[in-house]
C-alpha cells in the first residue's frame, strides 16, 4: 500500500521546521519495514494546500496518516476536511497526542475516517494492512455513523525492537538546523496534574538499551550529524542506564553535542551523572520547575522542591552546562503575589534562559 504520512504546521501556516518529526519517522520505518510505500508531507515547509494536493496527485497515495498536536488541532482538521472534500475515495487517519486526549471527539468534529490513540505505530500497520477495524486494538472508527472506540494495544515493552525513525523522509536539507531527535525511552511514571504524555505513551517507564541508542547515533554521525536532542520525557529516570549511554559516547570518541531540551528533572539527576554527560558533549539542560511555591507544587503533584531544582541547577552551570528552567503561569488559587515570587526565584538562580507558560488544562488529565 502506498501511504502519505502528512506533518501539518502546528501554528499558523508560516513556521520553520527546525529539525524531523520523530512521530511519523518511526510510523514511517514501521510501514517501511512491512513493505508499505511511504511518503511525507512536511507542511512546515510546503503550507499551502496546493503544495499538499500536487503531492497527493503525484504520489496516489491509497491512504493517508495526518499528525495532531494540541497547539494547532483546529488547522489540522481544517487540512483533513479539505482532504476528503476533494479526495473521497481516500481514507484518513488522524494521530498524534491530540487524538490520544480527546479520542472520538475527533471523529465528531471532521471527517476523518479513523483516529489512532495511544502509542499508535502498530494501530496505523494494521490498517494499512487492511485489517477489519473492529479488530484493531488503538483504532477510533465510523461504524454505520457510530463512533466505536475499541480498547488500546498493549504498549510495547522492548523498545529495541522497533525500527530506527525514518528520519530520511524528510528534506534534511531544508531544516532549519542539522540535528536529529533521539527518543531513548517511552513512558512516565510520574503524576503531574496537567501533563498528558501518560494518555500518549502510558505509565510504564520502558527504556530502549544503551548500545541500541548508542548504534542509532552512530549511524547518523557517520552521515555528518554531531548534534542530538534527546526528546525523552524522563532520559534520566533510570539513572545507571543514562550514565551507561554516557559511558558509551565517551569510549566511542565521537565528539558530539547533546541537548535536552525537553527537560531532565531536577531530583533525578546528582554530580555524577552530569559531570558524564557533560563528558558526553551535553551543552544544554533544561529543568522544570513550574512554581516555586511549595503549595502550587503540591497541587502540580510534581514531587519536586526548590531546593532540589536549585542543587541541580547549581551543579548544572558549575560544569559549564547552559540551563534553562521552565515555569507555569496561571496554578490552580496562584495570585499575582505568587507569580511575582516566582520572577524573583528566576532572577537568582540566573540561568541562561527561562522559560514562562500559561497553564493549558489538556483533556484527559488530572487538570482537566
Amino acid at each position: 500500500m502506498k501511504v502519505l504520512l502528512i506533518l501539518p504546521p502546528n501554528i499558523g501556516r508560516y513556521i520553520v521546521a527546525t529539525i524531523p518529526h520523530a512521530g511519523l519517522a518511526y510510523l514511517a520505518a514501521f510501514l517501511e519495514r512491512d513493505n508499505h510505500e511511504v511518503d511525507i508531507h512536511d507542511m512546515r515547509i510546503y503550507p499551502e494546500n496546493s503544495d499538499l494536493f500536487k503531492k497527493i496527485k503525484n504520489f496516489k497515495p491509497d491512504f493517508i496518516g495526518i499528525s495532531t498536536a494540541s497547539i494547532g488541532y483546529k488547522m489540522a482538521y481544517g487540512i483533513v476536511d479539505t482532504i476528503k472534500e476533494k479526495c473521497q475515495n481516500i481514507p484518513v487517519a488522524i494521530g498524534g497526542s491530540y487524538a490520544s486526549t480527546v479520542h472520538t471527539k475527533v471523529l465528531e468534529d471532521t471527517k476523518a475516517d479513523y483516529a489512532v490513540y495511544g502509542e499508535g505505530e502498530q494501530t496505523f500497520l494494521d490498517l494499512a494492512k487492511g485489517t477489519d477495524p473492529s479488530k484493531i486494538k488503538g483504532l477510533i472508527w465510523r461504524d454505520n455513523g457510530e463512533i466505536i472506540m475499541n480498547s488500546p494495544y498493549t504498549l510495547v515493552q522492548d523498545l529495541d525492537s522497533m525500527p530506527y525513525p525514518k528520519y530520511e523522509k524528510f528534506e534534511l536539507n531544508k531544516m532549519l538546523e542539522k540535528r536529529i531527535p533521539i527518543v531513548s525511552s517511552r513512558g512516565c511514571p510520574n503524576r503531574c496534574t496537567f501533563c498528558s504524555i501518560q494518555l500518549v505513551m502510558g505509565y510504564p517507564f520502558r527504556v530502549r538499551s544503551p548500545e541500541n541508542v548508542l548504534k542509532e547515533i552512530e549511524y547518523w554521525y557517520e552521515k555528518g550529524y554531531d548534534t542530538f536532542e534527546f526528546s525523552d520525557d524522563n532520559f534520566t529516570f533510570n539513572m545507571p542506564r543514562a550514565e551507561k549511554i554516557c559511558d558509551l559516547i565517551i569510549e566511542s570518541s565521537m565528539k558530539l553535542k547533546l541537548i535536552f531540551g525537553n527537560g531532565l528533572r531536577a531530583d533525578r539527576v546528582n554530580e555524577s551523572l552530569l559531570k558524564k554527560l557533560k563528558r558526553a558533549g551535553t551543552f544544554w539542560i533544561s529543568y522544570s520547575l513550574e512554581s516555586s511555591d511549595s503549595h502550587s507544587l503540591e497541587l502540580l503533584k510534581k514531587d519536586l522542591t526548590l531546593e532540589q531544582l536549585k542543587k541541580s541547577v547549581q551543579i548544572t552551570k558549575a560544569l559549564g552546562i547552559k540551563t534553562q528552567v521552565n515555569f507555569i503561569v496561571g496554578n490552580p488559587g496562584e495570585t499575582w503575589e505568587d507569580f511575582k515570587q516566582d520572577l524573583k526565584v528566576a532572577e537568582e538562580l540566573n540561568v541562561d534562559q527561562l522559560r514562562f507558560y500559561n497553564m493549558i488544562p489538556y483533556p484527559g488529565t488530572e487538570m482537566y
